[in-house]
C-alpha cells in the first residue's frame, strides 16, 4: 500500500516537472524566434551579401569606397543590423503612442518599405524634427499581398489630401526601400507636376534586389531585377524636381549593391556612413544629409547655419558607388 502511494506521488511529481516544462515551452520558443531574427538571419543576409556582390563585381567598388577595409565596416553593418531589428521591434508600440502630426511649414509624406509600417519612421521623424521640419505625415500600405499599383494610388490619394490641406505648399516624398519606388511613381503622375517640391530614395532598390526572390506576395517578387515593379520604374519619367538617393554601401537587402544605384543624371546620389538597410531609419548622418538636400532644394541653397548639417560646407562631393565624385 505504501509503495503503491509512494509510486503515485513520485508520478505527480512527474507530471508536476511536466507541465512546469510545458509552461516555458512557449516563452522558449519565443526567444529561440527573437534570438533567430535578431542574430540568425543578418549573418545570413550579409554572407548572401558577400556572395552576391563577389558574383557580379561590386566588392571591389564597396572596398574602393571604404578605403580598402571593407570586412571591419561589413562587421560593423552587421551589427548594425542586430540592433536595428531590436529597435524596429521597440518602434512599433511607440510609433502608435506617438504618430506623425501635421503641422506648420513644408509637408513631408514618409513611406515605408516592404513588410513594414508607418511606425518605422518615430526616429528618423524626431532627427528631421531637429532640422526644423514639423510637418509630418505617414502613409502606411500593405506590401504583403497587394500589388504595386495599389500602393502608388493609395499614396497619391493621399498626396492630394495633404496638398489640398496646404494649398500654398509643394509636397516632400521621403521612402525607405520598396517606399522609394512608390514614391517615384507616384510623383510622375502629370497631376502633380509642379507640386512635389522633392523627392528623397533611401535605400531604395531601384535596379532590383536578387534578395526578392525569397520574398512572399507580388510586390516582393516584383523587385527582382528584370520583374514587374523594377520594369515599372524603370520606364517612368521621373518629376522636374530635385531628387536624392541615399544608400550604404553595406546594404543587406539590396543585392548586389549596383541595384542601389538609378543610373539618371538628375539624381542626386548619395553614400552615407556603413550602416545597414534598416539601420538607416535610425542614422543621423542620413537624417542630416535629408535634411541638407531639402534646405537646399526647398529654400534656395543655405540651411540657416550656411553648412550641412554634419559641419561640412554645402555643395561638395560626394563618393558614389563607382569611386567617381558626385559635384
Amino acid at each position: 500500500m505504501a509503495k503503491n502511494i509512494s509510486l503515485c506521488l513520485g508520478q505527480g511529481k512527474n507530471v508536476d516537472s511536466f507541465s512546469a516544462c510545458g509552461h516555458h515551452r512557449p516563452m522558449n520558443f519565443i526567444i529561440m524566434l527573437l534570438a533567430c531574427w535578431v542574430v540568425a538571419v543578418p549573418v545570413l543576409r550579409y554572407v548572401l551579401f558577400w556572395i552576391s556582390n563577389t558574383r557580379s563585381g561590386d566588392m571591389e567598388l564597396v572596398r574602393q569606397g571604404l578605403d580598402g577595409r571593407a570586412l571591419p565596416h561589413v562587421l560593423c553593418g552587421l551589427v548594425s543590423a542586430m540592433l536595428s531589428e531590436l529597435g524596429v521591434l521597440l518602434m512599433l508600440p511607440l510609433g502608435l503612442i506617438f504618430p506623425a502630426r501635421a503641422g506648420r511649414g513644408t509637408p513631408v509624406i514618409f513611406v515605408h518599405g516592404l513588410y513594414h509600417n508607418p511606425t518605422a519612421w518615430l526616429w528618423f521623424r524626431i532627427l528631421l524634427g531637429r532640422a526644423g521640419y514639423r510637418n509630418f505625415h505617414a502613409f502606411g500600405y500593405n506590401s504583403f499581398t497587394r500589388p504595386f499599383e495599389n500602393a502608388v494610388d493609395d499614396l497619391a490619394e493621399v498626396m492630394e489630401n495633404v496638398l489640398r490641406d496646404n494649398p500654398e505648399r509643394t509636397v516632400v516624398l521621403v521612402g525607405h526601400s520598396l517606399g522609394g519606388l512608390v514614391c517615384r511613381m507616384a510623383a510622375s503622375r502629370p497631376e502633380f507636376s509642379g507640386r512635389v517640391g522633392a523627392l528623397v530614395a533611401l535605400g531604395s532598390p531601384h535596379g532590383g534586389s536578387v534578395l526578392a526572390a525569397l520574398g512572399l506576395g507580388p510586390m516582393a517578387r516584383g523587385l527582382y531585377p528584370g520583374k514587374a515593379v523594377i520594369r515599372a520604374v524603370e520606364q517612368c519619367r521621373d518629376m522636374q524636381a530635385p531628387k536624392l538617393a541615399v544608400y550604404s554601401l553595406v546594404d543587406d537587402y539590396v543585392l548586389p549593391l549596383s541595384g542601389l544605384r538609378v543610373g539618371r543624371h538628375d539624381w542626386n546620389e548619395q553614400v552615407c556612413s556603413p550602416v545597414s538597410h534598416v539601420s538607416m531609419l535610425f542614422s543621423q548622418d542620413v537624417a542630416w544629409r535629408v535634411a541638407a538636400f531639402l534646405d537646399r532644394a526647398l529654400r534656395g541653397g543655405a540651411s540657416d547655419s550656411g553648412l550641412a548639417l554634419d559641419g561640412s560646407e554645402q555643395g561638395q562631393g560626394r563618393i558614389l558607388l563607382d569611386g567617381s565624385e558626385h559635384e
